[in-house]
């Protein structure tokens, strides 16, 4: 999973350095970072820590007052 992190922290990175509307924020995650996660859970159990690192890393760069993106099922 960890590899999995990287390479979503390097997508973003990616994208970081263009100065993208929050529209074409949420295009890049729903478009890029959201299809390598979703093929992770379907496969394997998330930890909870996981979902922790990804909406830290997807939202506190690019918003002032960030949200989760995703929350673990009960």
């Amino acid at each position: 999973l960890e590899n999995k992190l990287t390479r979503v922290k390097n997508l973003l990175n990616l994208w970081k350095i263009h100065n993208l509307t929050i529209k074409g924020k949420i295009t890049v995650i729903k478009s890029q970072v959201m299809p390598i996660l979703l093929y992770i859970a379907a496969i394997y159990p998330i930890p909870e820590e996981f979902i922790k690192k990804v909406d830290k890393r997807a939202l506190s760069s690019h918003r002032a007052n960030p949200q989760p993106l995703c929350a673990p099922l009960p």
